[in-house]
């Protein structure tokens, strides 16, 4: 996850022109590689070929309606709720039902992270390779599991399956971090999933 805060990044410099080596070449193969207007060696073009198109959700199967959630009116986690049902509507994609046991799991990781301020959530952890903003260590105070789904079980969540997004909002209110979240790729494609 990308975090959000004050923070910089650092860009290797030598990634960066090898990547942009590495997709010159394609692009350039993409169209021709350039060279004379005539072809030296033209060959037949080959037939179209069919292409079927990926089947579609049928709309039934979209959740187009969900219970009124229990967010506390005026407050910041209804109107980060709408604002992400909102957009996933807005692009005809399912709607999300609030779920009380994964609301206990978020609750109980913000408390983690406020009972372990000298925690760096910009670093990496070791042992997973993931931002530390997504761990919880099981010696530090507040503990209730390692990874997302660890923490989902604790909170006696049945289900396989758990994402993690999450942003520091710095008093910018719910829907300005919402959009900030959702104007990153790896952000928007968690909040999007079908």
């Amino acid at each position: 996850m990308f975090v959000h805060g004050n923070h910089s990044m650092k860009v290797n410099m030598k990634s960066v022109a090898w990547c942009m080596a590495a997709v010159i070449p394609m692009l350039v193969s993409a169209c021709g590689g350039g060279g004379s207007a005539t072809p030296s060696n033209a060959t037949t073009p080959s037939p179209p070929v069919a292409v079927t198109p990926a089947p579609t959700t049928p709309v039934q199967d979209i959740q187009t309606a969900v219970p009124l959630p229990t967010y506390a009116p005026n407050s910041e986690a209804l109107a980060f709720f709408n604002a992400f049902n909102t957009a996933r509507a807005h692009l005809g994609l399912g709607l999300l039902a609030e779920n009380v046991k994964l609301n206990q799991a978020a609750a109980n990781h913000g408390a983690y992270q406020a009972q372990n301020p000298d925690l760096d959530l910009f670093a990496t952890d070791s042992a997973t390779g993931r931002p530390v903003f997504h761990i919880e260590a099981p010696t530090r105070p507040g503990f209730t599991g390692v990874q997302e789904l660890d923490r989902a079980k604790y909170a006696q969540y049945a289900g396989a399956y758990v994402g993690e997004t999450g942003s520091f909002g710095l008093g910018k209110g719910a829907v300005k971090s919402f959009n900030d979240l959702m104007s990153t790729v790896y952000h928007r494609a968690a909040f999007l999933f079908q």
